[in-house]
């Protein structure tokens, strides 16, 4: 009889990388597909996380490093808060602050497990599930938006489709930074497959209607453009012809791509507004809300600055300065301001 052994430890090195970075699209998709076509409440991609998180924990317990001792702080220190919160806040929610904390400690894991096992992992491996989170991204948009099935963007008053995902901002960086990896092996294999791939993110960012989307992306295909015409790639090499031909297809793209937003940006005043030069300076398309985060705050008494008003407090807190009456809980979408007025 023949027995069979499995090293579960080189099973989650091995495919660890592609759950936790492609596999997640995958999820997200068919959660915002059961919650917005089915009808159903049931959070596929929470559940898919959970189980992620609950796999990867041993790698921050398994020796007292650095990461365990800072994980045990922080989960003491969420205790503590959430006591002070229960006490002295007017709105807590037990519920609401743990799943919070899940998505931050979920980042922190993730980031934990690729240092402990990064001697195993091999870069190009992780660059092309990048690449292939980039392109199941992009093409969900586009499809979202030829066939109309997914969420708009901003609603019906202005332009753009982000399919069955429900941040558009989360959605347009991470698009942004697998548009730069799937450019960069481009240029370094020259496969035309790689120039599609590139073609279809860029697409997806435009269809998608963000500001971040469509405004980066130009700026990554100017960067590229403007790179290979005044430097030298380290490990890039070209000969002058296909450099040539290689420049010419992206300033196709680039003038293709710019012409298309000035259309979009003239067609749609919500959107145009967005790329005032007002809008850019302050940083913000909705300055109300960063000036609520600050007035918060401000405001706070020693308690509620060492402990901050817990997630859920803070967001019903700026709908109030805001007078907001939003069914969805609200941020100030300023990273420090949320963190330090929460925690």
């Amino acid at each position: 009889m023949v027995s069979l052994s499995i090293d579960k430890n080189k099973i989650l090195l091995l495919w660890g990388p592609f759950l936790i970075i492609t596999g997640s699209i995958l999820f997200d998709l068919l959660n915002g597909f059961i919650q917005l076509v089915l009808n159903n409440d049931f959070s596929v991609g929470v559940l898919y996380r959970g189980v992620i998180l609950m796999l990867l924990l041993p790698y921050i317990l398994k020796k007292r490093t650095l990461f365990f001792y800072a994980f045990i702080f922080i989960l003491f220190f969420f205790l503590i808060s959430n006591y002070v919160w229960l006490l002295s806040q007017p709105f807590y929610n037990s519920f609401f602050e743990i799943k919070m904390l899940s998505r931050s400690l979920y980042l922190y894991v993730i980031t934990s497990f690729f240092i402990y096992c990064h001697k195993t992992l091999e870069i190009k491996k992780l660059l092309q599930f990048v690449v292939w989170f980039g392109v199941l991204g992009g093409s969900a948009i586009i499809f979202s938006f030829f066939t109309g099935i997914g969420l708009d963007t901003y609603g019906d008053y202005s332009f753009g489709v982000k399919s069955f995902f429900p941040a558009q901002n989360d959605t347009s960086l991470a698009l942004l930074l697998s548009l730069v990896i799937t450019i960069y092996i481009f240029l370094k294999k020259r496969k035309v497959l790689h120039f599609i791939y590139a073609l279809i993110i860029t697409a997806g960012c435009f269809f998608l209607g963000t500001r971040a989307g469509m405004g980066g992306s130009i700026m990554v295909w100017v960067s590229v453009v403007f790179g290979l015409l005044l430097f030298k790639f380290r490990d890039v090499s070209f000969t002058k012809f296909t450099k040539a031909v290689v420049f010419l297809s992206f300033l196709i793209v680039l003038f293709i791509g710019a012409s298309f937003a000035l259309r979009i940006l003239v067609e749609n005043q919500y959107l145009l507004n967005k790329f005032t030069v007002e809008a850019l300076v302050g940083g913000h398309a909705r300055g109300w809300l960063a000036e609520a985060g600050q007035r918060i705050i401000s405001e706070s008494n020693f308690m509620e600055f060492l402990f901050g008003h817990g997630k859920f407090a803070h967001s019903l807190k700026i709908n109030y300065l805001g007078e907001m009456n939003y069914n969805e809980l609200s941020q100030a979408e300023v990273d420090h301001l949320d963190y330090i007025g929460s925690y």
